[in-house]
């Protein structure tokens, strides 16, 4: 069972969540605004960040595999992360070119965009390097400096953002924490993947520590999940962001996790990160 597909349930519903609660408050407390071509500006804002918080994560799929890959990186493989590369860029300029974006979010936004640059030319040179000379260390290296800028910089930004959007209209404060918890579960979502990756990259046999370190993420989820289905409750949202909460239930919880926990009990078992 690839990675990929393993965090594919997770991935791709609880940005669905996100984006259905950002929709919710668009329709509905905006009216409530009194400056509503703000509070539109501020929705359009966090919507763009949540997508592009998404489309980073996507990222690092195509990235690891042409590192850890033991032959010339093949044609699909270099054409997928050119592309999402591609799309994280597009996402970027379109969201630095939004009118009324605050100083702290446009410079964090800034920064991240350089960081990146910077992440992508360094896998780069690793991926110059012939497959048999890549040293372990620098794969680390490469693999850790994409991930590090998007909760160091994106992840505040959202947060400014979602202090603006309360403070503007404390009602919608059950909104707002069930939409951090859905950002939240993304992320902790997206760090079991990447602790798998990494130990792909390292080439080294996956230990008992790092089953420990995912099990630890699994109940940040777990918990996350909680919170976000109390804040729902709370908000009395509409029958469809209930048909999406439990279809993450249904697939993370049924299917992912269980596949997760068997990969990690087969890595142990063997001596080796089966996938």
């Amino acid at each position: 069972m690839k990675l990929r597909s393993m965090l594919a349930v997770p991935m791709v519903v609880i940005m669905l969540i996100c984006v259905l609660l950002v929709a919710y408050l668009s329709t509905g407390s905006i009216r409530s605004w009194r400056q509503g071509q703000d509070a539109l500006g501020r929705m359009e804002q966090l919507r763009q960040m949540l997508t592009l918080q998404e489309t980073l994560g996507l990222e690092h799929g195509p990235t690891y595999s042409a590192l850890t890959v033991r032959s010339a990186v093949p044609p699909r493989i270099s054409a997928e992360l050119a592309a999402r590369r591609e799309v994280n860029d597009r996402s970027l300029r379109a969201l630095r070119a939004l009118p009324g974006l605050p100083d702290g979010v446009a410079a964090a936004l800034a920064t991240l965009s350089a960081r990146l640059a910077a992440a992508r030319a360094e896998v780069d040179t690793v991926l110059r390097q012939p497959p048999d000379e890549r040293s372990d260390t620098s794969i680390d290296a490469a693999i850790e400096r994409l991930t590090a800028p998007t909760p160091l910089l994106l992840f505040p930004a959202v947060e400014q953002t979602l202090a603006d959007i309360s403070a503007a209209d404390p009602a919608v404060a059950a909104l707002l924490t069930a939409t951090r918890s859905a950002a939240d579960l993304r992320l902790y979502a997206g760090m079991i993947g990447n602790m798998f990756a990494m130990a792909i990259a390292s080439r080294q046999p996956f230990t008992p520590r790092d089953a420990g370190q995912i099990r630890m993420q699994q109940g940040r989820v777990m918990e996350l999940h909680r919170l976000l289905l109390a804040s729902i409750g709370v908000a009395h949202v509409g029958e469809q962001s209930h048909d999406v909460v439990d279809a993450m239930g249904q697939g993370y919880f049924g299917v992912t996790q269980p596949l997760i926990n068997q990969t990690i009990a087969t890595a142990i078992g063997s001596g080796k990160l089966v996938l």
